[in-house]
């Protein structure tokens, strides 16, 4: 629960400041150029400032396809893509190093919440190891025990999705209704609650519990009956 709390909570975090900068983006064209014609069916809105024609598509994750698609109709001169906005969705060149920071934190956040989460899950099967040895002298196959360590920690992982998940929520509704309290001076945006990073956090608990619940199953599946039972191998 700790875990997942801490997880979803820094991709809350990040999702709910990256949609903030994107209200603070002054300018919400997503490329601009000077073209004689503009030919396209991706074009959501264009709006002619000066020579030049501000261009937003229907699709921002696109913006340099469909632009290179305008231009080989016709020529096009100065264009000047909105870099800002576009790395705030992950296109544009300053994306990549906001998705590593967001996988940086992640990572370490994972290491950290794996080393409890291993020695738990360690500790447990060692205290039930004379239960395993027992299970297995009376014909149960490893295959059927890691079945059955498998399913307990599926129920483990989903009780703590639930309980991690809603108390993460519980946490940034509180941070953002703070956050919008003291600034409201400041910005004249307000926070807004977002989960855009949500699955990749959920994707990281889920891959640490069942990493960390596995190793030590098999470990102890390559024991003998005897030491098992006996708790040592004389």
């Amino acid at each position: 629960m700790l875990s997942v709390f801490l997880l979803i909570s820094i991709s809350l975090i990040f999702s709910t400041v990256r949609n903030f900068m994107i209200d603070n983006v002054d300018e919400k064209y997503h490329v601009s150029l000077v073209i004689d014609k503009i030919k396209s069916n991706h074009v959501l809105n264009v709006v002619k400032s000066g020579e030049k024609y501000l261009i937003k598509f229907n699709n921002i994750t696109k913006t340099y396809e469909y632009t290179k698609q305008i231009c080989t109709y016709s020529s096009c001169k100065n264009v000047v893509y909105n870099e800002k906005l576009l790395s705030l969705y992950g296109t544009g060149r300053g994306a990549d190093n906001f998705k590593m920071a967001l996988v940086v934190i992640l990572f370490v956040l994972t290491l950290a919440s794996g080393f409890i989460v291993y020695n738990s899950f360690a500790i447990t099967y060692m205290e039930r190891i004379k239960q395993v040895g027992i299970l297995k002298s009376i014909g149960l196959t490893n295959f059927q025990i890691l079945g059955m360590n498998l399913l307990e920690i599926f129920i483990i992982l989903c009780m703590g999705l639930i309980v991690g998940t809603v108390c993460s929520f519980w946490f940034l509704e509180a941070l953002v209704v703070v956050v919008n309290y003291l600034l409201k001076d400041i910005f004249t945006f307000k926070l807004s609650f977002y989960f855009s990073f949500i699955f990749l956090a959920v994707l990281f608990i889920s891959v640490l519990t069942f990493f960390c619940a596995f190793v030590p199953t098999l470990k102890i599946n390559k024991l003998s009956i005897i030491q098992m039972i006996k708790g040592n191998d004389d």
